[in-house]
């Protein structure tokens, strides 16, 4: 394993990359985590990938000027980059929860590149009409600076949704936790800027897979509490064609030693 650099206009995303088989890899983590979180799924994948996984905006080792977002334009660079540099015409895409979302995009990006994508738990699935306002606007920057300076304002607000059950027990757990550490409500500010313009739309997905034929494994956990299955269902439903959907007796934690192999055989065998 070792350190990589990829520069976004004035920033740089950081990670790490496994270097074994001829097939390449792209791979996007979730939130708090870091591209560390795919080491024992690259061991495994060494007879066959060279597996990059970056860290996303404010996450490990990625610095991120907050003026500046990842967008379309930056992704299909990334991709061609990497794909010229590591000398294929394709590459894969695996991207567990915040980084699904990611993963989804850059099948937007650039779909010619793009040989399957497998989604773990993913982000983006389902676009929620209120975050896509919330996105780049006045009023949900303001709202996102503000939590970041007065997070107990927004535990209240949590607490009464909760009670009102709009929130399941551990889904409320998940995001009090989350808020109440100042690392990851830096986390959550950043990326949430940085990453606000991605959030692929059915249809420019339904163009995709009109014109090429990507394989996309979506993996779910039937007892997940923050990427709920039903979510998982709608998608496929939308993209029967293109979608395979494994309902798996799990949480949201799907990178665990037990399911490597069927992430692996999705990969080697999309």
């Amino acid at each position: 394993m070792k350190p990589v650099s990829i520069p976004v206009g004035e920033n740089t995303l950081n990670g790490k990359v496994w270097k074994g088989g001829p097939q390449l890899l792209l791979a996007f983590h979730g939130f708090s985590n870091s591209s560390g979180i795919f080491g024992g799924l690259a061991q495994m994948l060494l007879p066959h990938f060279t597996t990059v996984a970056l860290d996303l905006p404010g996450h490990g080792s990625t610095e991120w000027n907050e003026k500046e977002i990842l967008d379309y334009p930056a992704l299909c660079k990334m991709v061609a980059d990497l794909c010229a540099e590591y000398g294929v015409e394709k590459l894969s895409l695996l991207g567990f929860s915040l980084g699904g979302r990611v993963a989804l995009s850059t099948l937007v990006a650039l779909p010619e590149k793009i040989r399957s994508v497998t989604l773990l738990a993913p982000d983006g699935l389902k676009t929620n009409p209120i975050f896509a306002y919330a996105n780049g606007s006045f009023a949900g920057n303001f709202v996102l600076d503000d939590l970041h300076k007065h997070p107990s304002r927004y535990e209240k607000l949590l607490t009464m949704l909760y009670r009102r059950k709009v929130f399941s027990e551990k889904l409320y757990q998940f995001f009090l936790y989350h808020l109440s550490q100042t690392t990851y409500n830096d986390m959550l500010r950043t990326s949430w800027k940085a990453l606000g313009k991605l959030y692929p739309k059915p249809a420019q997905l339904r163009a995709v897979f009109a014109r090429y034929d990507i394989p996309v494994h979506l993996l779910m956990g039937i007892h997940d509490p923050v990427i709920k299955l039903k979510n998982g269902e709608y998608f496929a439903g939308l993209f029967p064609e293109n979608v395979t959907l494994h309902k798996l007796r799990k949480g949201h934690r799907l990178l665990t030693d037990d399911v490597y192999p069927e992430i692996a055989q999705t990969l080697l065998n999309p």
